[in-house]
C-alpha cells in the first residue's frame, strides 16, 4: 500500500513541537491522504512514471515495483476510513477503479458517510453499466474525471483512453445528482477549447478544475504539448476551478 500525504501550506514537524499527542492525532485525522489502490492503469501517458525516466532509474526496475504491487485490501481500507477524514483515491502509478474489488469498497464508504472520499480517475475501460453502479453504490462520494480538453483531444496525451465514453460516463454520473469534477489538464492541443468546456460544465451540473502542469522539464516526452505562458507552471502543478 502507498499513501501520500498532503499537506496545504502547513510545516506539520514544526506543528508537532507545539501541541499535545492527541492534539496532533487530530490534526492528523483532518489531513487529507491519497492513497495508491491497486497498481494497475491501462492508459500509457507519456509524462507518468509507468512510462518515462524521471527519478534516475532504469524504467526496468519503475516496471518491476509497479509489478510487485497489488490491490489494497478492503480491510485495510477500513482502517484508513477509521483514523482519517479527508480520503482521496488518486493513484501516482496507478488508476482506483482498476482495483479487482473497487465497487466493494464502494460499498464499504457508505459505513463512512460523515467522510470526505474522492475518486480520480481517467474513467476509461469500465462499462456505463458498471459505472451506473458505482455512482447509485455511493452517492456521497465525489468524483473527479480526467479528461484533458473535449473527447476529441483528451487520448493524445492520455494514450488509450476511451475519452467518449467517458464523457458519457460523466454526463451519467451528474445526471443522477453525483459530484462530478471534471479535471482539465491545458495542453497546447486543447487550450481553445476552454470556453466550450466552461459551457458544457455549466450545461451538464459538473465542476471545471482547470490545471497548469509543471512537468515540461521533460522535454523530449511532452515538451510539443506545452500551452501558452498563460497555462504553464513552472514550480508545481495549480489549478484553477471555472
Amino acid at each position: 500500500m502507498k499513501m501520500c500525504l498532503g499537506y496545504a501550506n502547513t510545516n506539520v514537524m514544526s506543528i508537532r513541537t507545539m501541541i499535545s499527542d492527541n492534539e496532533y492525532l487530530d490534526f492528523i485525522r483532518d489531513v487529507s491522504i491519497n492513497v495508491e489502490t491497486t497498481n494497475k492503469c491501462v492508459l500509457k501517458c507519456p509524462g507518468c512514471e509507468r512510462q518515462d525516466i524521471r527519478t534516475g532509474k532504469s524504467i526496468q526496475l519503475v516496471k518491476e515495483k509497479i509489478k510487485a504491487g497489488s490491490d489494497i485490501s478492503l480491510s485495510t481500507v477500513e482502517k484508513i476510513f477509521n483514523f482519517f477524514n479527508q480520503i482521496n483515491f488518486c493513484g501516482q502509478i496507478s488508476d482506483p477503479i482498476y482495483h479487482k474489488n473497487f465497487l466493494e469498497l464502494l460499498e464499504l464508504t457508505n459505513k463512512f458517510k460523515d467522510k470526505r472520499i474522492i475518486i480520480s480517475t481517467n474513467g476509461s475501460h469500465k462499462s456505463i453499466e458498471w459505472f451506473r453502479k458505482a455512482f447509485t453504490t455511493a452517492p456521497h462520494v465525489k468524483w473527479t474525471f480526467a479528461l484533458d480538453g473535449l473527447p476529441d483531444t483528451s487520448p493524445i496525451y492520455r494514450i488509450n483512453q476511451k475519452s467518449y465514453e467517458v464523457w458519457e460516463v460523466m454526463k451519467l454520473g451528474a445526471s443522477i445528482s453525483n459530484f462530478i469534477n471534471w479535471k482539465y489538464i491545458v495542453f497546447k492541443y486543447n487550450e481553445h477549447q476552454i470556453d466550450e468546456a466552461r459551457r458544457l460544465a455549466k450545461q451538464y451540473n459538473m465542476q471545471l478544475q482547470l490545471a497548469k502542469s509543471s512537468r515540461w522539464y521533460l522535454k523530449n516526452i511532452i515538451h510539443k504539448y506545452k500551452p501558452s505562458d498563460k497555462w504553464t507552471s513552472t514550480s508545481k502543478s495549480v489549478t484553477y476551478v471555472s
